[in-house]
């Protein structure tokens, strides 16, 4: 009786360890999960305040170069021909260049001639190029005649879309991915070279990108080349180059506009990076000049949307 007494004390202390070391190891867990957590959320809040820190930086860069554009002096303000300027910021640096758009092919008021042009210097082939080209002027004009390799509303429809042709101006580049013979790959390449902010039909060589240069009616490579290579040198001692004389003058813009497209991208050093592009009109005719935002978007920082490539510092021009 006595030994059977003293048999369960013994079994009892065996199921309370037991269930001590399973609460323990449950407590481990839950602790460990915990832990987890808790780094994966610290980490999510140093991301999220890195990139808002990258973007403060970035709008930063976009002010900065409103600041430049509205100096009294003009001679001392951006080209406005891509360029990026460098700026550099306590705890991060910030690159932002200036676009006037006239130095782009405005979807809506370029002529055949020239956009036909610009699919030539982009070295796109023949058929698409022509395609491209009949395919934007059916979209742009209020007109429901097909050109010989353009699309009206059938076309659309027997391919499948949902819609026809717009016939009415381009509100944006974005339009032209609802175009047939428009890919994404294909709107990456010919992006940087278009607008439809200049409002006019030629583009401003001084200021253009070599491959819209070259895309002017009249002007072969080795005009280009020569012409750009003149550009360049008048342009780092501070003086306008002539238009060239052998392009059609209808192609061809003289006078800066007022509407600039700034690309900021801002890079922290301690991680994190924010790219912002923005469209902005000036009125500089007003006794308080103020600002027209067109259009503000937020792009992954290597979206090729300038064509700018040269580096200089802040506040050079």
């Amino acid at each position: 009786m006595v030994a059977e007494c003293r048999r369960y004390p013994a079994q009892n202390r065996g199921m309370a360890l037991v269930a001590v070391l399973w609460s323990v190891a449950l407590l481990a867990i839950l602790a460990g999960t915990f832990l987890h957590v808790m780094r994966a959320e610290v980490r999510m809040a140093h991301n999220l305040l890195a990139a808002a820190q990258a973007r403060l930086l970035a709008e930063a860069g976009v002010n900065r170069a409103l600041l430049e554009l509205h100096r009294p002096n003009q001679a001392q303000r951006p080209r406005g021909d891509g360029r990026f300027h460098v700026l550099e910021i306590d705890g991060g640096s910030v690159r932002y260049s200036v676009m006037d758009e006239m130095a782009r092919v405005d979807l809506n008021k370029a002529s055949p001639e020239l956009l036909a042009g610009l699919f030539v210097s982009l070295e796109i082939e023949p058929p698409l190029r022509s395609t491209l080209t009949d395919t934007i002027l059916d979209w742009r004009d209020s007109d429901s005649l097909r050109r010989l390799h353009g699309g009206e509303d059938p076309d659309y429809l027997a391919a499948g879309y949902g819609h026809g042709a717009k016939d009415a101006p381009f509100d944006s580049v974005e339009e032209l991915l609802m175009l047939p013979a428009m890919t994404p790959e294909l709107y990456e390449r010919v992006v940087p070279y278009l607008t439809v902010y200049s409002g006019q039909p030629g583009v401003d060589p001084a200021l253009a990108s070599p491959l819209v240069v070259r895309a002017l009616p009249g002007m072969s490579s080795a005009r280009a080349a020569d012409y750009i290579a003149v550009r360049d040198v008048l342009r780092d001692i501070g003086q306008e180059p002539p238009l060239p004389g052998f392009v059609d003058p209808r192609n061809l813009v003289s006078a800066r506009g007022l509407v600039y497209t700034i690309r900021a991208v801002a890079e922290r050093a301690g991680g994190g990076s924010a790219a912002i592009e923005a469209t902005l009109r000036l009125q500089r005719e007003h006794r308080d000049p103020s600002i027209i935002i067109l259009r503000w978007k937020e792009t992954d920082i290597g979206h090729p949307a300038s064509v700018g490539d040269v580096m200089v510092a802040a506040g050079d021009s």
